[in-house]
């Protein structure tokens, strides 16, 4: 039994750590002495000015330094009284306040006002300031929650493994459907080879080795078109194209998938433009994994490829089938790489699941979109609406 994942330790829910007891300074002290302080210790972004506990307000670092060293600023002001260059608008809090809220609601602060101190109090007395700076290069765990709580890193460890889980039940499918198909292409075609004659007394091993080829293709064309995908080496190629003809081909280039007698692959394109610009092998491969998927989950009835032309002279292809359809619970997740909506141990269809994460990819790629209207056990329709390109 595997250890259970490390919990994620809670930062210190008490201000009184992080707080630095900054003595106040008189309000008559010179505005050349403040520079001064400023001057000397890089870190110091605010000086809080008041007497014995009790604080008139706050002189910020940048905006005091911006001021003092403007046009005859510092020969101005330098000897002039701190008290008239105060700032009376400063974030205050209480010492017992939430850690990760003061640090939140500081973060969210304007641009002008992002690297201020906050200011700390028990009740009316003055503590403290809480320095931004410090905490930007200290309190990376205080940060890390402000932004992100605890549960939701866990929940993202959580997200983690599953997909971990997802993608080792993706290789062990895809060595498996490798394997079969393979395993029958090679044995057929030794057989063949060893007696030429063979191929005339046994038609229908022949039709599978065909199938079963043609089967293992898909599966390494999906796996290449994939990884063409994910390392962006997608090219694409715009030119004039001949819907029709092209659709027409994509038809029977799945007509070998159609095995079974009970389900027609059948085509209605009289209303697809003759003359549309757009990739025509990505567009191919968008179609023929469409049909391919329609054909796998229908034991019966029909998969029917139309297309025509929408609104902003767009290109609606849509294909519609009437198998096994899709539970609506499973929809977010049907366009999803490594994930298959049937079970490992009780799938009836060979696949690697990829077939519909392409089509999204290569969708968006043309500038278009992908969606799906299905009812479980009345079928699906695929529809696929993609904008004319420049070339």
């Amino acid at each position: 039994m595997t250890d259970p994942p490390p919990s994620i330790p809670r930062p210190q829910r008490c201000l009184a750590p992080i707080v630095l007891p900054r003595a106040l300074i008189a309000p008559s002290e010179p505005a050349g002495a403040a520079t001064e302080r400023f001057q000397s210790d890089p870190l110091l972004d605010s000086l809080p000015v008041g007497t014995e506990g009790e604080l008139f307000g706050v002189v910020f670092r940048s905006r005091f330094l911006a001021r003092m060293t403007g046009p005859f600023g510092h020969a101005l002001l330098n000897r002039r009284a701190i008290a008239g260059m105060i700032d009376q608008e400063y974030t205050r809090v209480q010492l017992d306040d939430n850690p990760v809220e003061v640090v939140s609601h500081a973060a969210s602060r304007d641009n002008a006002h992002i690297w201020d101190d906050v200011i700390v109090f028990d009740g009316h007395d003055y503590c403290g300031v809480i320095s931004m700076r410090q905490l930007m290069t200290t309190g990376r765990d205080l940060l890390i929650e402000s932004v992100a709580d605890a549960e939701m890193l866990s929940e993202r460890q959580r997200q983690t493994e599953e997909l971990h889980r997802g993608q080792t039940e993706f290789v062990a499918n895809m060595t498996h459907e490798l394997r079969a198909p393979l395993n029958a292409v090679l044995g057929i075609a030794q057989l063949i080879v060893e007696e030429p004659e063979v191929a005339k007394l046994i038609p229908s091993e022949c039709a599978m080795l065909l199938s079963r080829g043609r089967e293992l293709r898909s599966l390494v064309d999906n796996l290449l078109e994939l990884h063409k995908v994910e390392t962006g080496n997608v090219v694409r190629y715009v030119e004039q194209v001949d819907v029709r003809e092209l659709l027409r081909d994509c038809v029977e280039q799945a007509q070998f998938m159609a095995t079974n007698a009970e389900v027609e692959l059948a085509e209605q394109l009289d209303r697809a433009p003759i003359a549309f610009d757009t990739d025509p092998v990505l567009l191919r491969r968008i179609v023929v994994n469409l049909l391919s998927n329609g054909l796998k989950f229908t034991d019966a009835g029909s998969v029917v490829l139309t297309a025509q032309e929408g609104a902003s002279h767009r290109l609606l292809i849509s294909v519609q089938d009437t198998g096994a359809g899709i539970a609506a619970s499973d929809l977010p997740r049907l366009f999803t790489k490594f994930t298959q909506l049937e079970a490992t141990r009780t799938k009836r269809h060979s696949g690697t699941g990829l077939g519909l994460a392409i089509v999204r990819s290569l969708t968006e790629i043309l500038e278009g979109t992908v969606s799906v209207a299905s009812e479980l056990g009345k079928g699906s329709t695929f529809t696929v609406e993609l904008p004319r390109l420049t070339q």
